[in-house]
């Protein structure tokens, strides 16, 4: 009989801490439904910010570069133009010296 009391008794103190433990969940659980979770973005609006500054540099050289090239490629096609229009005259001068001598 003193083993059964034991046994009963044992049972019943784990039934209150179990008992307990429910209890304190609860009140855990309605405190998180009245917790609200929100993102902390600041730290990713700040590298956001700072990459689109970068891309608008980026931006900005290829421009600049495109440009510098295609005045380089104008000045470079006059000096061609002028090169070709300075062969036909030699060309022409030399045919008119040419049939000049004979």
């Amino acid at each position: 009989m003193a083993k059964l009391e034991q046994i009963t008794e044992l049972l019943v103190n784990e039934l209150r801490d179990f008992e307990r433990g429910i209890e304190r969940l609860e009140r855990l659980n309605e405190g998180l439904r009245d917790t609200t979770v929100q993102m902390d973005l600041t730290e990713l609006k700040s590298l956001l910010d700072e990459h689109q500054k970068k891309m608008a540099d980026h931006q900005n050289t290829i421009r600049q570069f495109g440009n510098v090239f295609e005045n380089g490629v104008k000045r470079i096609k006059s000096y061609f133009i002028w090169l070709i229009v300075v062969c036909v005259f030699c060309l022409g001068f030399s045919v008119v010296l040419v049939i000049g001598v004979f």
